[in-house]
Protein backbone atom coordinates (compact mmCIF):
# COMPACT_ATOMS: atom_id res chain seq x y z
CA UNK A 1 0.00 0.00 0.00
CA UNK A 2 2.76 2.26 0.75
CA UNK A 3 3.81 2.19 -2.98
CA UNK A 4 0.32 2.98 -4.14
CA UNK A 5 0.73 6.30 -1.85
CA UNK A 6 4.37 6.72 -3.57
CA UNK A 7 2.87 6.51 -6.80
CA UNK A 8 -0.03 9.36 -5.99
CA UNK A 9 2.17 11.64 -4.10
CA UNK A 10 4.74 11.77 -7.27
CA UNK A 11 2.05 11.93 -9.81
CA UNK A 12 0.54 14.55 -7.55
CA UNK A 13 3.17 16.38 -7.78
CA UNK A 14 4.70 16.12 -10.96
CA UNK A 15 1.01 17.92 -12.35
CA UNK A 16 -0.80 19.26 -9.33
CA UNK A 17 -3.93 20.51 -11.68
CA UNK A 18 -4.31 16.45 -12.52
CA UNK A 19 -8.05 15.14 -11.80
CA UNK A 20 -7.61 12.70 -8.75
CA UNK A 21 -9.36 9.88 -10.88
CA UNK A 22 -6.67 10.44 -14.13
CA UNK A 23 -4.09 8.67 -11.20
CA UNK A 24 -2.86 5.74 -11.51
CA UNK A 25 -2.08 3.32 -8.57
CA UNK A 26 -1.61 0.06 -9.48
CA UNK A 27 1.64 -1.11 -11.82
CA UNK A 28 0.80 -3.43 -14.36
CA UNK A 29 1.53 -6.92 -11.99
CA UNK A 30 -1.13 -5.94 -9.95
CA UNK A 31 -3.70 -4.24 -12.89
CA UNK A 32 -3.55 -7.72 -14.69
CA UNK A 33 -3.71 -9.81 -11.13
CA UNK A 34 -7.14 -7.71 -10.09
CA UNK A 35 -8.18 -8.09 -14.10
CA UNK A 36 -7.97 -11.01 -15.22
CA UNK A 37 -6.57 -13.47 -12.75
CA UNK A 38 -9.35 -12.50 -9.84
CA UNK A 39 -11.69 -12.04 -12.54
CA UNK A 40 -11.56 -15.42 -14.33
CA UNK A 41 -14.85 -17.33 -13.25
CA UNK A 42 -15.71 -18.95 -16.22
CA UNK A 43 -18.45 -21.24 -15.59
CA UNK A 44 -20.47 -23.47 -18.11
CA UNK A 45 -23.91 -21.97 -18.77
CA UNK A 46 -26.66 -24.27 -18.67
CA UNK A 47 -29.80 -22.49 -19.38
CA UNK A 48 -30.97 -24.62 -22.21
CA UNK A 49 -30.04 -27.74 -20.54
CA UNK A 50 -33.32 -29.65 -19.21
CA UNK A 51 -33.39 -29.13 -15.39
CA UNK A 52 -32.41 -32.87 -14.89
CA UNK A 53 -29.32 -32.11 -16.40
CA UNK A 54 -28.52 -29.29 -14.79
CA UNK A 55 -29.43 -30.76 -11.14
CA UNK A 56 -26.82 -33.73 -11.50
CA UNK A 57 -24.58 -30.83 -12.76
CA UNK A 58 -25.48 -29.44 -9.57
CA UNK A 59 -24.55 -32.31 -7.50
CA UNK A 60 -21.59 -33.60 -8.96
CA UNK A 61 -19.82 -30.55 -8.18
CA UNK A 62 -17.79 -30.72 -4.38
CA UNK A 63 -20.05 -29.47 -1.86
CA UNK A 64 -17.64 -26.92 -0.69
CA UNK A 65 -17.73 -24.93 -3.65
CA UNK A 66 -21.29 -24.29 -4.39
CA UNK A 67 -24.97 -24.23 -2.39
CA UNK A 68 -26.52 -27.86 -2.57
CA UNK A 69 -30.40 -26.96 -4.26
CA UNK A 70 -31.55 -29.85 -2.02
CA UNK A 71 -30.13 -28.02 1.52
CA UNK A 72 -33.41 -26.81 2.98
CA UNK A 73 -34.71 -30.07 2.63
CA UNK A 74 -33.17 -33.10 1.69
CA UNK A 75 -35.70 -35.87 2.40
CA UNK A 76 -39.05 -34.67 -0.33
CA UNK A 77 -40.73 -37.12 0.61
CA UNK A 78 -41.36 -36.69 4.54
CA UNK A 79 -45.11 -36.19 5.49
CA UNK A 80 -44.92 -34.90 9.06
CA UNK A 81 -43.06 -31.23 9.83
CA UNK A 82 -39.38 -31.60 10.47
CA UNK A 83 -38.74 -30.95 14.12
Amino acid sequence: MMLHFQRLFEQASADPARRLSDFVLLDDRERRQILEDWNDTAAPILLHKPFQAVLLYSLAMPADCCASILAAGADLHRTEPAR
